[in-house]
């Protein structure tokens, strides 16, 4: 769920961002009393609502489909995924102000996503990634959305147990959100 997040979260907001900047919709915000914060935050609340739309699909497909068990709560999984997603949209909005173009933006994807999917554990345990590489995994926020959500669905911990993983992430969502907003 995090990695499908991520993928539509970070790509729908650095496309669509600058689409908007060259189609002059963003200048046309600025014209109206709403501040840049006020805008960036609003953009990334409906992108991150977008990837939580997305991952109750995920969710209900696995439980339904699957006969995935959940031993926690759902809902603190999808508030992982919504603040991820929202630390997401902050990262493709502030690459997007370093792209002219859509083409531009769509080459700073692998970038981000290549990484992400391979050193943060989405699909083998961190510590089986090579020894020199694995340092870099925890400065993935995807590591910290990928073992929030395991340890809550697998193991059944509350917020109380992944309180350092949900510190990561607002601070992820909160860095990018400020620096897209300059």
């Amino acid at each position: 769920m995090g990695l499908a997040a991520m993928m539509v979260t970070f790509m729908l907001s650095i496309i669509s961002f600058v689409h908007e900047r060259s189609a002059s919709t963003l200048d046309r915000l600025l014209s109206t009393p709403a501040t840049e914060g006020e805008i960036v935050a609003g953009y990334a609340l409906a992108f991150g609502l977008v990837g939580l739309i997305q991952s109750c699909v995920i969710l209900v497909t696995a439980v339904l489909l699957f006969q995935i068990q959940i031993q926690g709560s759902a809902l603190l999984v999808l508030g992982v995924i919504l603040l991820f997603g929202v630390g997401n949209q902050g990262l493709g909005f502030l690459l997007s102000s370093i792209a002219k173009n859509e083409f531009q933006a769509v080459q700073f994807m692998p970038l981000i996503l290549f990484p992400s999917i391979l050193l943060s554990g989405v699909f083998w345990p961190i510590e089986a990634v090579p020894t020199l590489l694995r340092p870099i995994s925890f400065f993935i926020p995807l590591t910290y959305a990928v073992e929030a959500c395991r340890s809550v669905m697998i193991r059944g911990w509350g917020p109380g147990d992944i309180w350092f993983q949900l510190i990561v992430l607002v601070i992820f969502a909160t860095i990018m959100l400020t620096l897209s907003t300059y």
